[in-house]
């Protein structure tokens, strides 16, 4: 009977590889990831670009690895450790990542109400913070709830729609940047090198405890691998560059004051909402199962 819940059919596994690339996109789109970026700014142009791309091949390769389990055997990420940490074990784990997802739930919710409050009280000079918690708790939470039936479609709207936002974004940062930013642009030592490494390193790889719950579904360990890892490193990296090339064109490593005084607010606000909710849906759906 155990073996019937927990195990995922192949008659109900129907998520491709575009759909684990707009997955782990939706994931990687997100201000945690800005924001991180902007941290990186102390490194140098080189030594945070270097930081970004290798630490994102360093620590995509083990979460999309991470998947393969869950692809070939259609079972969750705590089911799949049973093998080398038995029955008891697992429960243990599981224990902790609910934890660790309920955290980061918190985190991420926190994060986006705040950034609505900075936007709200500069746009229009209106502030809850309260109402703003609401509604991406809600909004992710109904997210998570609708099943990974709708997730595909969802996820295709949402994700091609805030890449266009950060699209724009990006243009409007790079537009900005004097000149003279690479000859300006040098470490000042304040951030060890592998200190920022580890902060890139660390994004990909908090995925982990819960990336075969997704993979589950997938129609073909290939194409879910590859989905995967490409579409986290392709976003993560490019929200990481965002933050960071943000952070040098207004001399701020919060990303949300910068946004506002460059004239997208608006942008910020929908990116900042919408990107909450197509990265913590995950969070929410890993603790249920």
């Amino acid at each position: 009977m155990e073996k019937e819940v927990i195990l995922i059919p192949q008659s109900k596994r129907n998520l491709t590889g575009l759909d684990f690339f707009l997955l782990w996109s939706g994931a990687a789109i997100s201000m945690a990831e800005i924001w991180a970026g902007g941290m990186l700014v102390s490194l140098g142009f080189w030594g945070g670009v270097m930081a970004i791309i290798i630490g994102h091949i360093v620590g995509n390769t083990p979460l999309s690895l991470g998947g393969i389990i869950g692809s070939e055997w259609g079972i969750s990420s705590m089911f799949s450790i049973r093998a080398a940490f038995g029955r008891i074990g697992s429960f243990v784990a599981s224990f902790f990542n609910i934890i660790q997802l309920l955290g980061w739930t918190a985190i991420m919710v926190i994060i986006c109400a705040r950034a609505m409050d900075v936007i709200s009280i500069k746009m229009f000079g209106y502030n809850n913070r309260f109402l703003w918690i609401l509604i991406a708790g809600l909004g992710s939470t109904v997210w998570a709830m609708v099943g990974h039936r709708w997730w595909k479609w969802i996820q295709r709207i949402a994700v091609v729609a805030l890449a266009a936002l950060c699209v724009v974004m990006t243009y409007v940062v790079m537009a900005n940047l004097p000149l003279s930013f690479l000859k300006n642009m040098v470490a000042d030592g304040s951030l060890p090198w592998a200190t920022g490494f580890d902060i890139v390193i660390a994004m990909p790889i908090s995925w982990l405890p819960l990336v075969a719950d997704y993979s589950r579904f997938a129609k073909s360990t290939k194409s879910a691998y590859r989905g995967t890892w490409w579409g986290y490193f392709l976003v993560s990296s490019w929200m990481f560059l965002l933050g960071f090339f943000l952070s040098l064109a207004t001399g701020q490593s919060d990303p949300i004051p910068g946004m506002v005084a460059m004239g997208f607010g608006v942008i910020a606000f929908m990116v900042v909402l919408f990107s909450t909710i197509t990265t913590t849906f995950l969070d929410i759906y890993s603790t249920a199962v």
